[in-house]
């Protein structure tokens, strides 16, 4: 048996077809939670380090420097910039995957919104529509 007629165990992914005003691509989605993350990463330490410098030259002049307020501002909107990268896209946020019935022949989905749970019972003829799930 030659490496690549291995057949791995089944994959548990789902392919959600969306519209072109939805369509996310993955292309430069880890370049930008990469650099953020980076930059956050540095401006954190260097506001540690600034905090102590700036509470000292605060206590000797009765005055909270200019340029610790710039560094402090400029940390929160790499945060800021950090938690949108790492945060759900539009997709993720409508379509809520809740898990599978015991013999796994159909997958409990949660829609929010109300064309997407048209679209998908129109294109699936074999989708019911649910108003509770009991997990045990």
């Amino acid at each position: 048996m030659h490496r690549h007629e291995v057949i791995g165990p089944p994959s548990k992914v789902f392919v959600v077809p969306v519209c072109e005003e939805h369509q996310h691509s993955d292309e430069w989605e880890w370049r930008y939670r990469s650099v953020f993350a980076c930059l956050t990463g540095i401006s954190a330490s260097a506001l540690v380090f600034g905090t102590m410098a700036g509470f000292h030259e605060a206590r000797l002049s009765g005055v909270l420097p200019l340029w610790y307020i710039a560094l402090l501002m400029g940390f929160i909107f790499l945060l800021s910039g950090t938690m949108i990268a790492f945060g759900k896209k539009p997709i993720e946020k409508a379509i809520d995957f809740l898990g599978f019935t015991y013999d796994e022949k159909s997958v409990l989905v949660s829609i929010g919104n109300d064309t997407y749970r048209r679209l998908l019972l129109e294109q699936n003829p074999s989708a019911e529509l649910v108003n509770w799930v009991v997990f045990l």
